[in-house]
């Protein structure tokens, strides 16, 4: 029942479609652009993710280098379990859609913020 508690806070709050896991956090979706600082995918609900590559990028199971990623490939990511921080919006980016929400942990601190009016606005939790 946890995990569904959790998901539903995802949604909620326009969060990444993720699941925590003893490793960190784990995000599963399909490459649409890779850049030297980064890896853009896209999950099966359509939100687009900025994956910085110090991730770990798997592809069937197996540890891959991200610049053997390929636009259209389905790829795992797990996020180290101390720091990392998810950036997420609902198109590609670009300058007419920016990211919409970013989920940030540094050791025990786990942030969820949107972006909105210009500037990254804490998430209120109910």
């Amino acid at each position: 029942m946890e995990f569904k508690q959790f998901l539903v806070a995802l949604a909620m709050t326009g969060a990444a479609l993720a699941q925590t896991t003893p490793e960190g956090t784990t995000v599963v979706g399909t490459v649409y652009q890779v850049e030297p600082t980064a890896v853009y995918i896209r999950t099966p609900d359509t939100t687009a993710h900025r994956v910085p590559v110090s991730a770990t990028f798997l592809v069937a199971g197996q540890p891959v280098n991200c610049s053997s990623l390929r636009n259209g490939q389905m790829v795992t990511v797990q996020y180290p379990s101390d720091s990392f921080e998810i950036i997420a919006g609902p198109m590609a980016p670009n300058s007419d859609n920016p990211y919409f929400h970013r989920s940030v942990k540094r050791g025990a601190l786990v942030l969820d913020q949107n972006f909105i009016n210009g500037a990254w606005v804490d998430v209120s939790t109910p």
